[in-house]
């Protein structure tokens, strides 16, 4: 699945979100820099866990630029 097919996932809340948010965080380091922005953004939309490594990632990406 490509990360837009995962995001559209999980927003369709199927019951396999875990899995899914699990599977993003796997990929993160291997995107694209504007799919990493999708990613960061999708999550950051969801529990308090997942925005809290999205801003982790924002920030580590601003440090690397």
């Amino acid at each position: 699945m490509s990360i837009d097919e995962l995001i559209e996932n999980l927003q369709d809340e199927n019951g396999y979100g875990k899995f899914i948010v699990l599977e993003m965080k796997e990929r993160y380091d291997s995107l694209e820099d504007e799919e990493k922005i999708k990613l960061l953004d999708t999550l950051s939309a969801t529990t308090k866990a997942n925005q809290k490594w999205a801003e982790g990632k924002r920030k580590q990406m601003k440090d690397d630029k």
